[in-house]
């Protein structure tokens, strides 16, 4: 089983912060978030979205935490 990344709870608790009413978040929330252009996230992060609802904060919070 793989271990957790020390940052990730961290993490995921700095999203349920920023984010506490939603588990899916869109491209541009996901930019202001990170501090980067919604062209790079999609670029870095596309592949994760879940075509209707966006990036998991669970699944960004492990991403964030390379």
């Amino acid at each position: 089983m793989a271990r957790e990344k020390a940052c990730y709870r961290d993490m995921l608790e700095e999203l349920n912060k920023s984010f506490p009413d939603k588990q899916f978040l869109s491209v541009p929330e996901v930019a202001t978030f990170v501090g980067k252009s919604s062209r790079t996230i999609e670029r870095h992060y596309g592949k994760y979205k879940i075509k209707p609802f966006g990036i998991s904060k669970v699944q960004l919070a492990h991403l964030l935490c390379v």
